[in-house]
């Protein structure tokens, strides 16, 4: 019966990775030693491109939006449940990088100064090597995660985290007005 499923998962983790390489042709790069799941969400718009490396290992209901910018998932990456990738610019995840269920990473904030609504400010992401991310974290812009380090379940990290470190942050209520030039 173990024999069966693992059939089962390699032959639809292999029918994803056609779906997605024959909808979106040079747009989408992924190694068929890659383990996507069939509930895997993959948009790509305008200039964008998905790079997947060999191994990784992307769980269910992950969403990999991209508009006009480069996401790289490079060997042995994993994914958890429920997170999602919204790439603008660059969003590069190094080999061994542990992400937990329901983490978000975002390259572009939406630039709340102007009344343009897709308006937006861009700055690469990278997630460093064997770095692992807790769950339902937030990694916005700018941000760099060194290689070896950790992202407490729950942080929102808009910052550069050396390599080797732990990072936590606590929550506290602040209230800025917004002055719409």
């Amino acid at each position: 019966m173990k024999l069966l499923i693992k059939i089962y998962t390699r032959l639809f983790s292999i029918l994803t990775i056609l779906k997605f390489k024959l909808l979106y042709g040079s747009k989408f790069k992924c190694s068929f030693s890659a383990r996507l799941c069939p509930s895997l969400k993959v948009t790509i718009r305008k200039k964008g491109k998905i790079i997947i490396g060999k191994k990784v290992s992307l769980r269910d209901y992950i969403t990999l939006n991209v508009t006009g910018g480069t996401l790289t998932l490079e060997d042995q990456v994993f994914i958890n449940d429920f997170s999602s990738l919204n790439c603008r610019d660059s969003i590069l995840i190094k080999e061994n990088a542990r992400l937990g269920q329901g983490v978000k990473v975002y390259d572009s904030d939406h630039d709340y100064k102007k009344d343009i609504v897709d308006s937006y400010l861009n700055s690469p992401v990278q997630i460093g090597s064997y770095s692992w991310i807790g769950s339902d974290a937030i990694i916005l812009r700018g941000s760099i995660v060194g290689n070896n380090s950790v992202v407490g379940a729950g942080a929102v990290v808009k910052a550069n985290v050396p390599d080797n470190t732990l990072y936590v942050n606590k929550r506290t209520d602040k209230y800025i007005t917004i002055n719409r030039s």
